[in-house]
């Protein structure tokens, strides 16, 4: 049996397993859209669970980025630019938000 499961629905069940707040509401819509595109690329269906994807999946800021993974940045470049090519080098970078915050998979 399979329930269809809209961007609304998404939101609400991190709001009924107590992860409200593990996520922005934006990053929230990033990530629905990114599992609907892997959906789409690979053909298969995937299974709703929050709780893997508030372990799987990280929301940061660039600063908190450049903290957590010490990174040295160089000024005279774009600092966006140099954090989400060091994501994408070390893990699947999901998409950002308005917000300036990052989503991407653990690492």
């Amino acid at each position: 049996m399979k329930t269809t499961v809209n961007l609304h629905d998404f939101r609400k069940a991190f709001h009924d397993c107590g992860r409200g707040s593990q996520f922005s509401h934006e990053a929230l819509e990033t990530i629905f859209e990114w599992i609907e595109q892997n959906e789409e690329d690979e053909g298969r269906e995937w299974e709703l669970d929050v709780i893997a994807l508030c372990c799987e999946l990280s929301e940061m800021t660039i600063n908190e980025i450049i903290d957590a993974y010490d990174l040295e940045i160089d000024p005279d470049q774009n600092i966006y630019m140099q954090v989400a090519d060091y994501i994408s080098d070390n893990s699947t970078f999901i998409g950002d938000t308005p917000q300036g915050t990052f989503i991407f998979v653990q690492f």
